[in-house]
């Protein structure tokens, strides 16, 4: 949410595992992003108004969790532990998923 508050763009692309599919990107299509260079140049048309105010609205009190990870509002951000490491004793939380809904 600093990220977003803030609008680092680039914080918010290094906390991206690529490739990210994004749905819904520009109307009905979905576009796989990547990088982290591709993430800002399209930051605009990722992070729209409606998606920004969705994911700031969120309390971080009442995450939703299971098995796949964290979901933010209504599934518009997951984000999840990944393996950082062959053995995976380390682990780094990455966002996974973004959603475009229907607002």
């Amino acid at each position: 949410q600093d990220s977003l508050r803030t609008d680092d763009k680039e914080k918010l692309a290094s906390l991206v595992y690529y490739p990210i599919t994004i749905s819904r990107f520009e109307g009905n299509n979905d576009k796989e992003i990547q990088n982290a260079e591709e993430f800002i140049a399209n930051y605009e048309k990722i992070v729209t108004p409606e998606w920004k105010d969705m994911i700031l609205s969120q309390e971080p009190a009442r995450l939703f969790t299971n098995w796949q990870g964290v979901m933010v509002y209504r599934g518009e951000l997951w984000f999840t532990a990944i393996c950082t490491d062959p053995s995976c004793q380390e682990s780094k939380l990455y966002i996974v998923t973004i959603n475009h809904t229907d607002w």
